[in-house]
């Protein structure tokens, strides 16, 4: 009977130590499956980080182009004030020579008149 007993004995420390073996190997084989699902998660997170910079590089680039045409627009507008201020002063500067030649007309016309009077009078008085 100890023969049997011993022998139940070496079964029971051999099935432990295979129980052992496959719970060491289902716990790596866990720990692999969360491994893989961690590695796929990170990839998955640096996919998106890298089509989210490649977005912003496009935005940053289209807002850097509308910049400059702003900044194109603005120099061309400011050309354009700039003209006009000269038009404007040209028109202003023409004015100013016209408001004299209106002034010389009102004089020419005021002397004529005074002059078309003193012939009346003397027509009047030689008459």
């Amino acid at each position: 009977m100890s023969k049997i007993k011993e022998l139940d004995e070496v079964i029971d420390e051999v099935t432990q130590e295979r129980l052992d073996k496959l719970e060491a190997f289902d716990s790596h084989m866990r720990l692999t499956r969360r491994l893989d699902e961690a590695e796929r998660a990170r990839d998955k997170v640096f996919r998106d980080a890298a089509k989210q910079l490649a977005e912003a590089k496009e935005r940053y680039q289209a807002l850097q182009m509308s910049k400059d045409l702003l900044g194109m627009e603005k120099a061309r507008l400011n050309q354009k004030y700039y003209q006009a201020i000269g038009v404007l002063e040209a028109t202003r500067s023409d004015l100013v020579r016209l408001q004299g030649h209106v002034e010389d007309g009102k004089n020419i016309l005021l002397a004529a008149g005074v002059a078309g009077v003193a012939f009346s009078a003397l027509v009047y008085f030689m008459g």
